[in-house]
């Protein structure tokens, strides 16, 4: 009769815990409800980001010529950190924001020239107007934002140009 108590007991513990345990682990995640969801979505897709890093160079751009100013953009996955090394210039876009005091046009999505320099860089050549008709530099710093969009594959960055 002792065993069968105990036995009875038991068995009830583990059914109340197998019900409890579930929800007692669930009840104390941390993440609210609709952010569980955010976050599953993210892991899905969260391999799908580049990371990138620029830094631009004046080159041989300097206050009243046409020649090219460099970037120097560095594209990796953003999980794995591997280089991404088939990107074309077709996946680059090159944003140049606020016109400096006595400038007259913009180098957005101008890239005159793009080359890969191995390990996820690329060189990125970008001229101020149209490789028909450029514009010549003014003096001072060109804020810059590039995006680099390969599908569903996309990452961007911002840096300066300084010419003088």
């Amino acid at each position: 009769m002792l065993v069968v108590k105990f036995l009875q007991k038991t068995l009830t513990m583990a059914m109340v815990s197998m019900i409890l345990v579930p929800a007692i682990s669930y009840a104390q995640s941390p993440l609210p409800m609709d952010q569980a969801d955010t976050t599953v979505k993210a892991k899905r897709t969260k391999n799908k980001a580049l990371t990138v890093h620029v830094v631009a160079d004046a080159g041989n751009a300097i206050a009243g010529n046409t020649e090219a100013a460099h970037l120097l953009v560095v594209v990796t996955n953003t999980n794995t950190g591997k280089p991404i090394e088939d990107l074309t210039k077709d996946d680059f876009s090159v944003t140049d924001h606020f016109l400096i005091n006595g400038q007259n046009c913009h180098f957005t999505k101008q890239i005159n020239d793009m080359e890969y320099a191995g390990n996820g860089a690329y060189k990125v050549k970008v001229l101020l107007g149209s490789n028909k008709s450029p514009c010549a530099w003014t003096a001072g710093e060109y804020l810059i934002q590039i995006a680099v969009e390969q599908g569903v594959r996309r990452g961007q960055a911002v840096t300066t140009l300084s010419i003088k």
